[in-house]
């Protein structure tokens, strides 16, 4: 619940810092000055609440008020970026009428664009390319755009805006994860499918060389691993420990995969950086399914077993 500005209170704190002031040796302060930083504090913090909140009423005499459109609280965060993470449109409609700077990031370095983007407020996206939102300014921590986060939460609408306002399809983040990768790990198939038709970079590769291709395998997306076969993903990629997509589905025993892998063309007999095949992996594991798939399809089969 939002209070109302106290101005007795204020009125009260300003003459203490006065009286505070005149004391010997202290610069001179005007109480009006005082009054008046304290009243407009007050009067911003109500802006950015109400604004988090979805009071349009209050926002608009806060603004009314003459409350600082760019006002930020103790995160960093404008009213504009609150409200365009909470996805209150006509708020950041407001908001940006009255002058608010759509390119400020808090301590995060997140925009409101790219808040708005995760959470999937599409309106609200359109609106901030609009005014002038800059598409791919990257978070602090981990070098995340508005699509990468619009990708990796499944947001294809927001996707789908991004794109066709040119956004950087293949932005990595300090982990090297593109859009791309990112949807495929987190099984947005229809999102894998817009990257694809956009041109994303299938064969972009993690900072330990994941790929899409070997994420959707390890981590059991067949459709996932149909489309980017079909596509033209490089189905002998090897990471930073020498294993491929194949090898992640034989370890996993996704046994529908290995086959869609084998029938794409993948090396049977590739080695780990360890000295281990996808057969290996697949029967250290009891994948009985996967290894009969690799023998029947032509794989060596090691002494051991």
């Amino acid at each position: 619940m939002l209070l109302p500005v106290n101005l007795r209170l204020l009125r009260a704190m300003a003459a203490a810092v006065v009286a505070t002031a005149m004391l010997p040796g202290a610069p001179l302060l005007g109480v009006p000055a005082a009054l008046a930083a304290a009243e407009q504090a007050a009067v911003d913090r109500e802006l950015i609440a109400a604004a988090t909140s979805g009071d349009l009423a209050k926002c608009t005499a806060g603004l009314a008020q003459g409350a600082n459109v760019n006002a930020v609280n103790e995160y960093g965060s404008t009213a504009l970026i609150w409200a365009a993470s909470h996805g209150h449109a006509e708020i950041c409609r407001v908001l940006i009428v009255a002058g608010a700077d759509v390119n400020l990031t808090n301590q995060d370095g997140l925009s409101a664009l790219t808040c708005a983007a995760r959470e999937g407020h599409t309106a609200i996206v359109n609106a901030l390319m609009s005014a002038g939102s800059k598409i791919d300014v990257v978070t602090h921590q981990s070098a995340y755009t508005a699509l990468t986060m619009a990708a990796s939460n499944g947001h294809m609408e927001v996707v789908s805006a991004l794109i066709l306002a040119g956004a950087n399809l293949n932005a990595a983040s300090k982990k090297g994860f593109t859009a791309l990768l990112l949807a495929a790990y987190y099984r947005h198939a229809g999102v894998v499918q817009q990257l694809i038709a956009a041109g994303a970079n299938l064969n972009a590769l993690t900072q330990t060389g994941g790929s899409a291709l070997s994420l959707a395998a390890h981590n059991g997306h067949a459709g996932i691993v149909q489309q980017l076969i079909a596509a033209g993903a490089n189905v002998n990629a090897v990471d930073e420990a020498g294993w491929t997509s194949l090898m992640h589905a034989a370890y996993d025993g996704h046994a529908g995969i290995v086959q869609q892998l084998i029938a794409a063309g993948a090396d049977l007999n590739a080695l780990t950086q360890k000295g281990s095949s996808a057969l290996s992996l697949a029967a250290h594991n009891g994948h009985t399914e996967a290894v009969q798939l690799l023998i029947a399809a032509g794989a060596k089969v090691p002494p051991a077993l």
